[in-house]
């Protein structure tokens, strides 16, 4: 994959509207190597997500 490629990855979350919420959690795992501290990431992301699709 080329610099100009968009990471497919990234385009998903971004169509969600949660991009942000996704990369604070991936932030705090990266700081902490530890998915248990990073719950309140976790729960903003996760609402964030479900919102997205609530019309489902």
């Amino acid at each position: 994959m080329t610099e100009e490629e968009e990471d497919p990855y990234n385009a998903r979350i971004e169509k969600t509207g949660c991009f942000e919420e996704n990369e604070k959690l991936l932030i705090c795992f990266y700081d902490t190597k530890d998915w248990r501290k990073c719950a309140k990431e976790m729960q903003a992301f996760r609402e964030c997500f479900k919102a997205s699709f609530s019309y489902l």
